[in-house]
Formats: structure tokens, sequence, C-alpha cells
């Protein structure tokens, strides 16, 4: 006679109907409900597919690696970056992040970036703007201040230019 237990069936186990647990990510309350009050107008998954984040994420598991790569696009898109805006700014996220930048390299970059920012014209309340874009989700703060990108001038230049934007966007 067959035996009986309470085991559950291996095969049941392996390829049961079961969904597999949803990636969780740390996505702020308030930038879901910028992405809800946008919904619809924008697709990151679209406008930055050829930013392959899941190159860069190959310890992740697949399911894991594509949610992160999805929020990865989903901040560009928060920002209000173009697709060559993205792919400028993440080519120099990759470029920086290699190695630690040495502490010469930062003062040298905030130097340059208020040189930049004189010549094209930006005042207190741009720097402002665009502090307050970057801390609209803490996540790009913490990359801006760990990678030292926050100094550099491209960087700087260009979260003045989405900060205008944005506020003409009613998003910020």
């Amino acid at each position: 006679p067959p035996a009986t237990t309470d085991a559950p069936d291996v095969a049941e186990v392996l390829f049961g109907d079961h969904e597999p647990e949803p990636v969780q990510l740390n996505t702020p309350e308030s930038i879901r409900q910028l992405r809800e009050a946008d919904k619809g107008l924008f697709n990151p998954a679209n406008n930055y597919a050829d930013l392959n984040f899941e190159a860069d994420l190959l310890d992740m598991e697949p399911a894991e690696r594509a949610a992160v790569a999805g929020e990865y696009r989903a901040m560009l898109a928060d920002l209000g970056m173009s697709g060559d805006e993205a792919r400028e700014a993440v080519g120099l996220l990759r470029e920086h992040t290699r190695e630690q930048v040495p502490v010469e390299t930062v003062k040298t970059w905030e130097a340059e970036s208020h040189k930049r920012l004189q010549e094209m014209g930006a005042n207190e309340a741009d720097l402002t703007l665009a502090r307050t874009l970057v801390r609209r989700d803490p996540r790009i703060r913490e990359i801006l201040n760990i990678t030292g990108l926050g100094s550099h001038p491209q960087i700087v230049q260009k979260f003045v230019e989405l900060a205008r934007r944005e506020k003409l966007r009613g998003r910020l």
C-alpha cells in the first residue's frame, strides 16, 4: 500500500500554481503619488529601453533585476529626463562609480559648477529649485552624495535645467 504523508507533493512545490513573491522596492510614497498623477503620459520602459541596467545587476535574481532596472528607469522619468539626458547621466554615473572620486576632483567639479552656473545665468532661486528636485526622491540625493556627482558640472547644470522644466510643468 502507498505511504501517506503530510508532506507536500514535490511536483506541486516545484511546478505548482503559486506566484513568485513580488519584489519590494523602496519607492517613496511621494514618488508613487507623482507617478500616479502622470500615469499614461510617459513610459520609462520604452523611453529608456536602451539603458541596459540589467547588465549592472547580474548578481540579482532575474525578477529582482527586472524590477530594480525598471525602477531605475522610472527614477529617470520622475526627473523629467529625455532619453539623451538619461544616457548622459547614466554614463557619468557608470564612469565615476567604478572607483571612489578623489576629494580634489570633487573640489575641482564644485569650482567648475559655480562657473558654469554663472555662465548659464542661474540664480539662487534656480539652485533652490534644483535642490528641491534632488530632495524630491531621497534615493537620488543619496546617489549624488555618495558618488560625489552632486558636484559634477554637467550634473549640476542638468539639475538646474530639469528643475526649471519641472516647475513649468507644475511638478515642482
